[in-house]
């Protein structure tokens, strides 16, 4: 994508967005990370622009491992959602869903690891599932 046009992070995730029509939006945990592997890489320069943002442009060598790698690239800007992906779910469903990942994630963090509790949540977690799922494989 930043070969297309130098690109700011967000502008990134926002085109990622698009591309899966609203169904999948990745993280700036994601995104930045990537960026910046790409620029220690030396695949892409970041510079701040007019308003101080800081935009992504390729470099030569950039544009050098996107010609060596083109097949890659092209399927990766061609990818689309699976069918069962949670995009295709009932909104009530979605926000359960992240509901359960919240939840999981404060009392991870409140536990410290304890292991009784890592216990605990993974048997929950795993009933659950068998619940939801019945007798479906």
């Amino acid at each position: 994508m930043i070969e297309q046009s130098p690109r700011h992070g967000y502008e990134i995730i926002t085109a990622i967005e698009e591309r899966f029509n609203g169904g999948y939006r990745p993280s700036p945990g994601v995104i930045y990370p990537c960026l910046s592997w790409l620029e220690e890489m030396g695949y892409i320069a970041v510079a701040p622009d007019e308003d101080a943002l800081k935009l992504a442009r390729i470099t030569q060598e950039g544009e050098g491992f996107v010609a060596a790698n083109r097949a890659a690239a092209d399927a990766l800007l061609t990818r689309t959602l699976p069918v069962d992906h949670r995009a295709s779910a009932p909104e009530e469903i979605v926000t359960a869903m992240d509901d359960i990942k919240l939840a999981l994630r404060r009392r991870l963090a409140a536990c410290d690891h304890d292991p009784a509790v890592i216990e605990a949540l993974t048997d929950t977690l795993r009933r659950t599932a068998q619940e939801i799922s019945g007798n479906i494989k």
